[in-house]
Parts: structure tokens; sequence; C-alpha cells
């Protein structure tokens, strides 16, 4: 495959200018900025459910330590540094300043996360003379305080350090850089949760304290390696010294003001936000992550391996696709990419779901994970590295932070009050279903299903928005505040459909139907217990067969408007994308497998509802495919041969 060519200036980033030598070397210093990040930065979220399961905290006790608190802070501190970094200058950057401003005192929440256990024991025995107060009780205290701590100051690096990318990296080389910070992250998350995850509770407090010394030495190196450019000035408001306070607090309302009237001026940027939030809002109850794969039977150990081995999936994965694919990245473009993928992956989630019905061996279970990462590598990593480069395309370059921080505003605002939800509920799941101290662990993936509907209806409105404001060739960015009122936006060069890739994806599509009907007769006539074969028979297999029926129908469809678009013909409805139904199809296949391998490997009546599942999952595949056709109409109604 052919790259796209170059421009001759794709050195050159603003007032920056490297040599290939010097950029790599900035890819250097921000792979080691993004090893220690993810190693460090992580490790909060990481023990501190290790810990919390040996007190005597509920649920939505978990869920407020460990992530209302961060989405509290990311509505309030998150929006001021981003709008404040947009506009700050200093010899050292407008970004990097705030990462080394807050380097200290995340150095300092690290080190006493490490010691939260004995400082809990040293607090009652201290106060017992003035209050009772369990040496539990007052650990979980102690790590909430250092938790708030923690998550205020590593707000002020994780709202700017993904802006640092667009302010100091070249515009051709931006998938390229992604994909590289990528590997250093994943290189440190699949070190630490195969090698040391196991671990974890033995040497819990010696974690941390490492932690905090790789953070300190290799972030402080980082910033003092990498240079940002020279700035315009920031707008003549910021510049005016008021001489009262009162002067002040007025301009300081009037900037609170106009962030909000700019970031939320126009539908799309509102539905844009919102679907940052709906997605974030399913992913809420993977805070409970850890208690899920314990209910899985799971130990420390097996946790531990199978996160590192998923870790070193994804690894090869993002150095495989930045390496052959960052070309198509472009090339199918972005915006497409991330929209497919939440659209794609509701039928997906549905797998999870099965757990409500029986539990597989521990050793099957990390089996299964690891083949289910290897499938979905792929399509993750396009979309990890895709992500970034989507808001670069789609949000006004010169209000580029305060939009990504309005987003994470209302995104934080959302999984913060909504989030809320997810500790109440699994609570009082517990209570009405005390089947076991944990069994309400399994509506983890059941909160994600639910939640993905909206979010891919949205999706679906979403991208028609985008293509109303110029899509893939002509997208303006609508900008009310500039005179001209839009912002064109650069975009990649897109290419159209192939024929012959359209149709080997729907090759593929078929395999996944048929694979499926004909495993569930061989399960019900050879291998499931007869009562369980013969509900298969009654209720799933003629399911199954509707499924397909309903398939051809929109297979039949598309076809035809292929062989339309090859004829100059007008089509009935838009064509979907090759590429990402591919990779997906591909994910499906195996998602497929899984499940019926599971249900043989249960031999038991809980497989009727493993494969009922199963053909839920495939009827959610053509809808989801259908609706792809009726999302791109008027936008990609041709196909190449």
């Amino acid at each position: 495959m052919e790259a796209a060519a170059e421009p001759k200036n794709n050195l050159v980033c603003g007032t920056l200018v490297y040599t290939k030598f010097k950029l790599a070397l900035v890819f250097l210093y921000l792979m080691i900025a993004g090893f220690c990040y993810s190693i460090s930065l992580t490790m909060p979220a990481r023990l501190l459910p290790i810990q919390m399961e040996n007190l005597s905290i509920s649920d939505s006790e978990k869920y407020l330590i460990l992530a209302t608190i961060g989405g509290v802070l990311n509505m309030t501190v998150c929006p001021y540094i981003s709008f404040k970094s947009d506009r700050y200058r200093s010899r050292f950057g407008r970004r990097i300043p705030f990462i080394l401003i807050s380097l200290p005192f995340l150095v300092v929440s690290l080190l006493l996360f490490a010691y939260t256990d004995r400082m809990g024991v040293w607090l009652s025995s201290r106060l017992s003379g003035v209050i009772q107060m369990a040496p539990a009780t007052s650990t979980i205290l102690l790590i909430a305080l250092v938790m708030t701590l923690f998550q205020f100051f590593y707000m002020y690096v994780g709202s700017v350090i993904w802006y640092l990318f667009d302010d100091i990296i070249p515009p051709a080389f931006f998938g390229r850089i992604m994909g590289a910070f990528n590997v250093a992250s994943g290189f440190g998350n699949a070190l630490f949760t195969y090698f040391l995850f196991k671990y974890a509770k033995e040497y819990y407090s010696a974690i941390f304290i490492w932690s905090a010394v790789l953070y300190g030495i290799g972030m402080t190196a980082s910033c003092l390696l990498i240079k940002e450019g020279e700035y315009p000035p920031p707008p003549p408001e910021d510049l005016v010294k008021h001489k009262t306070l009162k002067e002040d607090l007025a301009a300081r309302y009037a900037k609170f003001i106009s962030f909000f009237k700019e970031t939320f001026s126009h539908r799309f940027y509102v539905m844009r936000f919102s679907l940052t939030s709906l997605s974030a809002i399913a992913g809420a109850s993977y805070t409970f992550g850890y208690f899920f794969n314990r209910e899985m039977g799971l130990n420390l150990e097996q946790i531990g391996r199978l996160g590192g081995i998923q870790g070193a999936v994804a690894l090869v994965s993002t150095f495989i696709v930045t390496i052959l694919f960052s070309v198509l990245i472009d090339r199918w473009h972005p915006m497409r990419i991330s929209i497919y993928m939440l659209i794609l992956m509701l039928p997906l989630q549905l797998g999870g779901c099965v757990y409500l019905f029986g539990l597989l061996p521990p050793e099957t279970f990390i089996m299964i994970g690891v083949i289910g990462s290897v499938a979905s590598c792929v399509a993750g990593t396009i979309n990890g590295i895709a992500g970034l480069p989507m808001q670069m395309l789609t949000l006004p370059k010169t209000r580029f932070g305060q939009f990504c921080a309005a987003q994470a505003l209302l995104r934080s605002t959302c999984t913060t009050i909504v989030g809320l939800l997810v500790g109440v509920c699994f609570d009082v799941i517990h209570k009405i279903m005390p089947i076991s101290e944990t069994f309400h662990y399994r509506f983890v993936p059941v909160w994600v299903f639910v939640w993905s509907i909206p979010t891919t209806i949205l999706a679906y409105w979403t991208y028609r928005e985008w293509g109303r404001l110029g899509g893939y060739r002509n997208f303006a960015a609508p900008t009310p505040w500039l005179e001209e009122k839009t912002e064109k936006l650069e975009q990649p060069e897109v290419s159209p459909p192939s024929a012959k890739l359209l149709r080997f994806s729907l090759i593929l599509m078929d395999l996944v139907f048929v694979i499926g009907l004909g495993a569930m007769l061989v399960l019900a006539f050879r291998f499931l217990p007869p009562a369980a074969g013969h509900r298969v028979l009654v209720w799933a297999v003629p399911a199954e067969i509707l499924v397909i029926l309903f398939w051809l129908k929109v297979r039949i469809s598309i076809s035809a408007n292929i062989r339309r678009s090859l004829r100059g013909e007008p089509v009935t409805s838009g064509i979907p994308h090759h590429g990402m139904l591919i990779v997906f199809a591909v994910w499906f296949l195996s998602s497929t497998g899984i499940l019926i391998y599971s249900a043989l490997v249960l031999n038991s009546n809980a497989s009727f509802s493993f494969l009922c599942v199963e053909v839920l999952k495939q009827a959610f595949i053509v809808l989801v495919i259908w609706g792809l056709t009726w999302m791109e109409r008027g936008i990609v109604e041709k196909v190449h041969g």
C-alpha cells in the first residue's frame, strides 16, 4: 500500500522547526512521559480496590472514593486549567508549567497512599480519647482525603498533557506520535499487571513508593527536555490589569459566561459532548472491574496474568497498527472510525451479560479473555489512535483546550451524578439478590450494555449532523465568536469504500451467522443435556433463522446499492465503509466462537441461556449494520471498484 505524499513542511509545527533526529527525540521524551504516566498515575485505581476489599465499605462508598471525587474535580478544576492554559504564556510554554507545578503534590499523594492503612490505625488510637472511631473507618476517611489531594493535582496533568501534542507535533506525524505514546503507555501497563500485580497485596506500600519515585524522576526529565514554541498573544481582555476587586470579579464572570456561550454555541458541540458523556456513563461500572474479576473466581495472580497478557497484546497491536495502519486511519477518517466503533460495539457488549446465568472455570475465563483481547486488538487500537485526531478535526483550533475542557466538564458532571447511581444500584441488587456476597458484580456488563443503547443512537445523529456541516471534505466548525462564523478545519484525504473489500466484509458477516446456526445444531444434537438441547432446538434455532432472514434482506440491499453505485445510478441508501466492517467481522466471529465454546464448557441447562444471548447479539449485529446504511445516506453514496 502506497502512503500518501506528505507536505514539504511536515517537520514544522508553529514556530518549531525540527530535523528528523530532533523530532525522534521529542517522540522519545513523550514516550518516557507516557510510560511514567501510565504506571504511576493509574496506581490508585489499581491498588485501592485491593485495600477496600478488607474494609467494611459499601459499593456506594467505593464508587464515591474511586470515581466521584475525581468526577467532581474534573467538573471544576479541569475546565479552569484548560481555559487558563490556552491563554497562559511563559518561557517554558503554556502546558508544561502546569505539569511541573502539580508534580510534587502528586508525588506526595502517592507516598501518602502507601501508608494510609498505618496512618488510619495511628489516627484511630490518637482520637480514642475524643471520639470512638474504628481503624477501618479512619483508614477510609484518610483514603478519601488523599484521593481528593491526588485527583485535584492530577487534573493539572490530565487536562493539559493531551493538548501538548497539538502544540508541538507536526500534523503529518500526529497519528504516529499517538501510536508511540500508546505503545509506551501499554508497555507500562503490561509490565505492571503481568509481573507486579500479583504482589500488590504483599508489597502494597512499596509499589506506591516506587511509583512516586518513577513519576517524579521520569516526568521531570521529560518536561525539562521537551520544548514548546512561541504562541500568538492571548486575547486582549486577558492582558488588561484591573485596578479594583470589583473589576477583576466582573472580568472573571465575563470569561465564565463566554466559556459556556462559545463551547455550547451549536448543537453539534452539544451532541459531541453528550456522546462522550454517555460513553463515560456506560463505562462507569468498570470501577468495579476488580470485584467483577473476583466474582469470576480469579485470584490476584490470575487477575494480574490476564491484565498483563491483555496489555502485551495491546502493546504489540499498537506497534503494528502504528506502523501499518497510520495512513489508513487518515483515509478511513478518525470521525468515521470513532462513530463506527461506538455503533458496532453495541452487540459485543452483550457478551459479558452471559455470566448472569453461569460461571466458567477461572482458567477458561482467562483463556477466552485473552482470545477476546486478541480479536479486539486492531479495532481498539485504531480507535485509540484516532480518538484525539478526531477531536482536532471537529473542534475549533482557536479554542481547542477550552472545547476539550467543556467536553470534560459535561462528561464529569454526568458521570458524577449518574455514576453515583452505580453504587446505589449495586447495593440494591445485592439486597434483592443475596445469592452470594459478590453475585451482584455480575451486573457490571449489564450496566454497560444498557447505557450503550442511547450512546449508539446519539452516535448516529452526531454523524448525521457532522455530515450536514461539511463532512469528510468541507467540514467547518461553527465559531460564532469569529467574524466568519465558521472555522474551516483541514481534513485528511479520504478514500471511498471499496466494492471488492465491502463484498469481502459481507462474506465474513455471512460466516458469523452460518457458524452460529451450525454450532447450535451440533451442540443441541451431540453435546448438550437432552433438556437443554431440546430448548435450543425449539427456541434458539428458530430465532436464529429469523435473524439470518433479516440479515439476508440487509445484505441484498447493500449489494444492490454497490452495483447501482458502480453503474453510476442513484442509490437507495448510504453505503457503509469496508474498513471497520472487516475489522469488526473478525471480532464478531471471535465473539461467536467464544460464546459457543462457553456453552460447550458449561454443558448444562445454563448453556441454553448462553446460546440465547448469542442469538440476541447477532440480531443486534444486523440492526446496527442496517443502521449504518441509513446513517451514510447523503454522505457516502459512491464506491470504487
